[in-house]
């Protein structure tokens, strides 16, 4: 138990069989915690997080937001480390501390992967080589999620990807 306290990230003391373990957690009302990863935030973006709900609850609030029309994306980053497994990767402790770790995803030797949602239709998967910045996601849109889209919905009746949309 004071091996635990001492260092709540530890997977297991040796020389004690796991269901052992896991008894004597319960009996203290140990229990385990996945870790949460986050990313930094700039100053700025609560701000544009509370404009951006209140512009799509305006929208909601008109009519004019059609939930079928909206993409749904998001990418994550794949280490050939390793970093962060979080499907095991627990502390245990009596309490929940919301213990978290930022994340530096911008490391070499891993590939990105960007996949989205609109009705019905999967947009993707697409691999970004190198960094994800502003350069390589407008690429990303130009090259492969709007000619995606375009295909799935003919510009006659969308006019949102006639022209370029970007």
């Amino acid at each position: 138990m004071l091996m635990l306290e001492e260092n709540p990230h530890t997977s297991s003391p040796l020389n004690i069989s796991h269901s052992s373990i896991l008894r004597v957690l319960t009996e203290n009302q140990i229990h385990p915690y996945k870790l949460v990863s986050t990313n930094e935030l700039a100053e700025d973006d609560f701000d544009r997080r509370i404009l951006f709900c209140e512009q799509m609850m305006q929208m909601v609030d008109d009519n004019t937001l059609q939930i079928e029309n909206v993409l749904f994306a998001d990418e994550s980053t794949f280490t050939l480390h390793g970093h962060v497994n979080r499907q095991s990767c627990r502390y245990w402790s009596r309490e929940n501390t919301h213990w978290m770790r930022e994340l530096h995803t911008q490391n070499p030797e891993k590939v990105n992967v960007w996949a989205g949602i609109i009705g019905e239709n999967i947009i993707g998967p697409f691999f970004i080589d190198g960094n994800l910045n502003g350069e390589t996601n407008l690429a990303l849109l130009q090259n492969n999620v709007v000619p995606t889209m375009a295909n799935l919905y003919p510009a006659e009746g969308n006019p949102q990807l006639q022209g370029n949309a970007i």
